[in-house]
């Protein structure tokens, strides 16, 4: 029995995922050969077959398994055979968010923030030439295709980890290009950022708190919207953004609350009077809370793996 076949024989979708995990860790040589030593148990008994492979899998997952992640890579007669023996095993739709920035990243050799770039309204001064090398080659509307639709799983998932509707989103991200500059990518990341610390915080929490319904001050939504905050939403210029997608600070936003990959400790922001914001207020441990509200990666990815099995 070949790796295909094998693999076609095992209909247990959780004993897939585990396996998906060992790959992860070890060669496929060693991950076959253990399949193989364990398809009698998993053709006679599906049970044990899956508390074995849980025990392995969990402890490739604590340790550095027999080998570095990208040592398969290494080996030009191993990575030749990767894409044959394990595509009955992995689609590009069972891999990870994560997983598929790289792989469009690797096998198209891009970087996701030029494909932002090529995607969105141009800035002005800033370095679109990569951008324009996207959209002039040949296999543009593949590499379109593909980047959409990571666009969209990110948004999705950041609307499950943070518990936001499709409007409360919009009003957030439409506030945050009015403040930080619809194209200015880094910004909109920090300034999400700086929101983001706010709904970690017990002072701005119970500030929202007093306007509002006990616990909306751990919601991006209700910290935007509080009386006396955030000028472009009370102004309503925030309504003047239709699209946001044509916007690159939308990406920086979206890029932050997937990710949460801080750049700063600041809760709050002023103008400067030469234009851009100066930070302070900062998170500190005294007043830094978990925030019940904010789902984990972990927690998010079971929920969507559930709605895939329904």
């Amino acid at each position: 029995m070949n790796f295909e076949e094998l693999i076609n024989s095992i209909k247990d979708k959780e004993i897939l995922v585990l396996i998906k995990k060992l790959l992860k860790k070890y060669d496929f040589k060693s991950v076959l050969c253990f399949l193989v030593s364990l398809n009698i148990l998993i053709s006679a008994n599906v049970a044990n077959a899956k508390s074995e492979l849980v025990t392995i899998s969990d402890d490739a997952s604590t340790s550095d398994g027999n080998k570095d992640d990208d040592d398969v890579s290494k080996d030009p007669m191993q990575a030749s055979m990767l894409p044959s023996v394990m595509s009955p095993l992995f689609s590009y739709d069972d891999l990870s968010i994560k997983e598929k920035q790289e792989y469009i990243e690797e096998t198209y050799n891009v970087k996701y923030i030029d494909l932002v770039k090529a995607f969105t309204v141009p800035q002005w001064g800033v370095d679109y030439s990569l951008a324009n090398q996207i959209k002039a080659r040949s296999d543009y509307e593949e590499i379109k295709e593909l980047f959409l639709d990571l666009v969209e799983e990110k948004y999705n998932f950041v609307l499950i980890k943070y518990g936001l509707t499709e409007e409360q989103f919009e009003v957030f991200d439409k506030t945050l290009l009015g403040e930080g500059g619809e194209y200015d990518y880094d910004e909109c990341y920090k300034l999400a950022n700086s929101v983001d610390n706010r709904i970690h915080s017990s002072k701005w929490v119970n500030s929202v708190d007093r306007w509002y319904d006990k616990g909306d001050g751990y919601s991006l939504y209700y910290q935007i919207i509080c009386p006396g905050q955030y000028a472009v939403y009370l102004d309503g210029i925030y309504k003047k953004y239709k699209n946001v997608f044509d916007y690159i600070g939308t990406y920086g936003v979206i890029e932050y609350l997937y990710t949460r990959e801080s750049v700063t400790d600041y809760m709050s922001f002023y103008m400067a009077s030469n234009g851009g914001n100066i930070y302070h207020d900062s998170l500190n441990d005294k007043i830094r809370i978990d925030n019940p509200k904010v789902l984990s990666n972990e927690e998010v990815e079971e929920i969507l793996e559930d709605e895939l099995r329904r």
